[in-house]
């Protein structure tokens, strides 16, 4: 069993996630994936936003909303929701 002591110190909700996600090792593989993906998405958004794109940038918030929330970072699952 992993020690996601330092996961949940920093705010993530883990147990809602390793539930969303089906266990451990999927978690952590969603983890990785947010984390890859974050330079690229968050110049996806910014662009978006700024070529006033929005059907781009709606589509683009709504997945950071969802995988947000699978990896149990519910405070920026809520704020994306709010920007969708």
């Amino acid at each position: 069993m992993q020690n996601f002591d330092e996961l949940r110190n920093r705010g993530l909700d883990v147990d809602s996630a390793l539930r969303f996600t089906g266990g451990e090792d999927r978690y952590i593989i969603g983890l990785t994936r947010f984390y890859n993906a974050y330079e690229k998405n968050s110049n996806r958004i910014r662009n978006a936003y700024y070529n006033k794109d929005y059907e781009d940038y709606a589509l683009i918030v709504h997945s950071l909303k969802s995988n947000a929330r699978m990896i149990g970072d519910n405070e920026l699952g809520n704020l994306a929701e709010k920007l969708q």
